[in-house]
């Protein structure tokens, strides 16, 4: 409970959002997410939805499960293989931009 409430305040505060805005983004009020970065109430299961997907992070990232975000993690995996296998860059490119196949 601890880290989600750490990790939501720094995730809106890294991305330049005030609670005011961001409460609007989501429809709920600001009381809400004032609540939540104290820790007095926890979000529904459809806002964690919208908060994962708001700042393009896991649940797990922001429940404080796993420590690495998803973000983080992609953006790492791509500099390792820029840095030790380029051939492959131009298949994960593909396959990013059309998940479906």
């Amino acid at each position: 409970k601890k880290l989600f409430k750490e990790r939501l305040k720094a995730e809106r505060t890294i991305n330049g959002i005030g609670q005011v805005e961001f409460s609007k983004k989501l429809g709920v009020s600001q009381a809400a997410v004032a609540k939540w970065e104290t820790g007095d109430r926890e979000p529904s299961f459809d806002i964690l939805i919208k908060l994962c997907e708001f700042f393009g992070v896991s649940s797990d990232y922001l429940l404080g499960i796993k420590d690495e975000n998803f973000l983080m993690q992609g953006i790492a995996t791509l500099a390792w293989l820029a840095r030790n296998d380029m051939r492959t860059l131009p298949v994960i490119a593909s396959v990013a931009s059309n998940p479906s196949h």
